[in-house]
């Protein structure tokens, strides 16, 4: 059984390995060049061959990167929506939560440009729940304004305005200035649609106040005075809404300039001066965007009717309803692009579905084969083991009986050495004994040689004896 787990970790330790490399670190850079400098950012990724990156994480972060570039350049198309379908469905196999909300975010702006915000949606919340599991700033600020703007297009303007109070906060917390001033304007837009203008211009005057303490200030200034234009246009103070928008342009701006001079134009048709309308019109009329050329056209033909210029009117009209057919045709082209492309990015998912399921299939066989060679493996060394556990309980008994035969053979020494050391004392209890009755037969022994001395010497042998030894004795001849 002790094999069973590392095996198991270690095929899951391959299987991630091979699904999550490691992030190539040229693109990692690019990804965090892309905010700073869009031109830096491309020339680095088309120095890349998409074709030279071997594991499949990486190509599907180029991708991503690659839509992100096309995205700030303003050339999304539906296109590139087959890539990052692709790359949802990778990381999401793979359970990389951020990726694939950043695959989603971008998929969410292709479909919000071609003007389908009711596909988009779905994407976006997706892409939300997966950014706040991971906490990913970056990632979460955008959708929330994105989102915003999807619900103000639908008139969910209380659920904008949480979306955006949530992107401040996160800004306000990440101490970035530049996203706090434009989310506080589209704030204040919203409440500008909710007829609160009051509201509105307290979080102007707020925004304007942190874009004045700013790095850039000047451009974050230019962008709070467009906002304040907008403002004084609903409240019908055109003169405070033309010095503002004034104070918003930038020469620079190109198709921003010109959707700006539209603007001026509407304000100044408003205000019945028709000539200085005509002055920004004819400029705006020249955007590239088809949807500012059309209502510049719209404008300067009322500029021409107030101008009483009624052949100018009819060209312009003329101009506006080519403009209109021409969005019309986009917008029918565009239906018919969508529907086509979703009935390929569905066959796309299903091949992609397919593919993962064989190797799904294909890990799923390892392993069990795998398991299956762990399980005979196993039962081969358990009967070992149990054989050699029986071997060594054998041992161990008959040990046990020897050991017990020891312990009978110490207690039968016992009994012995408890027996002589009995024997012993009553020996020495005797021996005591004896040495006393010798004692007593000595002195016995020494009374009765007294005895016989004393009566000895009261024999009238012992006194010739004395009498004797007592004469002097002569020479001997």
């Amino acid at each position: 059984m002790k094999y069973i787990l590392p095996l198991l970790t270690l095929i899951s330790i391959i299987y991630s390995c091979h699904q999550n490399e490691c992030i190539h670190p040229q693109l990692s850079v690019i990804e965090t060049m892309i905010d700073i400098d869009v031109q830096k950012a491309s020339l680095a990724l088309s120095n890349i061959k998409k074709e030279n990156i071997k594991n499949e994480f990486n190509k599907h972060f180029y991708d991503l990167l690659n839509v992100g570039l096309k995205f700030r350049q303003s050339e999304l198309t539906l296109k590139d929506d087959s890539l990052l379908e692709l790359a949802v469905c990778y990381f999401r196999n793979i359970n990389n939560g951020v990726f694939e909300a950043k695959s989603l975010l971008y998929r969410g702006k292709i479909w919000r440009k071609i003007g389908d915000d009711e596909f988009a949606l779905p994407l976006y919340l997706r892409a939300l729940d997966l950014s706040e599991e991971t906490t990913n700033y970056e990632t979460l600020t955008k959708i929330y304004d994105d989102l915003s703007n999807i619900y103000i297009n639908q008139g969910m303007y209380n659920e904008a305005i949480t979306m955006l109070e949530k992107a401040y906060i996160l800004d306000s917390r990440n101490g970035n200035n530049k996203n706090m001033v434009i989310t506080l304007c589209n704030i204040g837009r919203a409440y500008l649609f909710l007829k609160q203008p009051s509201v509105n211009k307290k979080l102007l005057n707020k925004a304007y106040d942190i874009a004045c303490h700013s790095e850039n200030s000047n451009e974050l200034i230019k962008y709070v005075h467009y906002f304040y234009s907008i403002h004084y246009t609903e409240i019908n103070n055109y003169e405070q809404a033309l010095m503002h928008l004034s104070n918003s342009i930038n020469k620079d701006d190109g198709n921003d300039l010109l959707s700006k001079y539209l603007i001026k134009g509407e304000i100044y048709n408003k205000q019945e001066k028709y000539d200085s309308a005509t002055n920004y019109l004819t400029q705006s009329i020249h955007s590239t965007n088809i949807y500012t050329k059309t209502a510049s056209y719209y404008e300067l033909y009322n500029s021409f009717v107030g101008l009483n210029n009624v052949s100018d009117a009819l060209n312009c009209l003329i101009e506006y309803q080519n403009g209109v057919d021409s969005i019309s045709y986009m917008t029918h082209e565009s239906d018919s692009q969508t529907i086509a492309y979703k009935y390929n990015v569905e066959k796309a998912v299903i091949k992609a579905e397919a593919k993962k399921n064989v190797i799904i299939f294909i890990i799923i066989s390892t392993s069990l084969l795998l398991l299956l060679i762990v399980i005979v493996v196993y039962f081969t060394t358990n009967k070992r083991h149990k054989l050699r556990e029986k071997a060594a309980e054998h041992v161990i008994l008959v040990n046990q009986k020897e050991v017990i035969k020891k312990e009978r053979d110490i207690a039968g020494l016992q009994t012995k050495i408890n027996e002589l050391q009995n024997n012993f004392t009553e020996y020495k209890e005797i021996l005591s004994l004896i040495k006393s009755k010798e004692k007593e037969l000595i002195t016995l022994l020494k009374n009765s040689t007294n005895y016989q001395c004393a009566i000895y010497k009261r024999t009238s042998i012992y006194k010739k004896i004395n009498e004797l030894s007592k004469q002097k004795k002569g020479p001997i001849y």
